[in-house]
């Protein structure tokens, strides 16, 4: 539960890390098109991030080539995205290009966790954290209605309020 509260509330990846911030901005104009993606996201993002883990703890690291893992998860998710994405506009007609988003929480997944699990469950805590911030930021939009300079001042309010509990610098350890 702390995981969860962490990576969606306190230290949303999207705000803090700053991925996926500009498209949860763009996507907040048509709240529908994402959550009718979401499934496809989390699949996606669940495989790739579980495959890359196990690829980069049993073949990368033992010869000492694991900064190319980042390589080695776009490749992957490049793979399955275009194999999904004529999959998807044969079957539905509709476009799918949340590229960056899914790519960049599978690279955060695996650099925070200790387990094929933990790996999973980062990387879709991080695309639950861009859902969450695109329907604040349409709600926000709804109620601004077309002013867009009190938008981006409510997102940043919104970014301000959510790193506000990000209070590290307290530590004693960085004043010793």
């Amino acid at each position: 539960m702390s995981s969860v509260l962490y990576y969606v509330i306190y230290s949303c990846a999207v705000i803090y890390y700053g991925f996926g911030l500009n498209r949860a901005y763009e996507v907040s104009r048509k709240p529908r098109k994402i959550l009718n993606n979401a499934a496809k996201m989390f699949i996606s993002v669940g495989i790739i991030s579980s495959l890359t883990y196990l690829i980069t703890t049993h073949l990368l690291v033992p010869y000492n080539l694991a900064g190319v893992y980042p390589f080695v998860a776009v490749l992957l998710f490049s793979t399955l995205s275009i194999f999904s994405e004529t999959i998807v506009r044969i079957t539905t007609k509709n476009s799918f290009v949340e590229y960056s988003v899914c790519v960049l929480s599978i690279l955060l997944g695996v650099n925070e966790s200790s387990s094929v699990f933990g790996c999973i469950g980062v990387s879709c805590l991080c695309i639950v954290s861009f859902l969450v911030l695109s329907l604040m930021i349409s709600i926000v939009r709804q109620r601004v209605e077309g002013k867009t300079t009190l938008l981006v001042v409510s997102i940043a309010v919104i970014m301000l309020l959510t790193l506000t509990w990000n209070i590290s610098w307290l530590s004693r350890g960085v004043i010793e």
